[in-house]
């Protein structure tokens, strides 16, 4: 949605096709070196930077396998929720997340 030179860097953000007055997400640099220390022991933990609720997971798991997003498992039940990771392909874990 965004796109400003912010110097060396840009300022980008995106939104979706959808709900392009949904939702903003801001994509951060990792040129700082801490940065990039968090995102790799999150990674490595297996901890997701962030979740996405949806009201078919089933349905979304198979779209976004068919476009090569590559999931860690199939989908489980965690009481409450429905929950799988996926990888966003810049180095994090992102949950997908439908209630029960």
């Amino acid at each position: 949605m965004a796109d400003i030179p912010m110097g060396p860097y840009r300022f980008l953000t995106v939104v979706s096709k959808e709900n392009p007055m949904g939702a903003e997400l801001v994509l951060e640099p990792t040129s700082y070196p801490p940065s990039k220390v968090y995102q790799k022991a999150l990674y490595e933990a297996g901890i997701p930077i962030a979740a996405f609720p949806t009201k078919d997971i089933h349905r979304e798991v198979a779209a976004l396998k068919a476009r090569g997003v590559k999931f860690r498992g199939e989908p489980q039940n965690a009481g409450p929720i429905m929950t799988v990771l996926f990888e966003d392909t810049c180095g994090n874990l992102v949950n997908l997340v439908q209630a029960t």
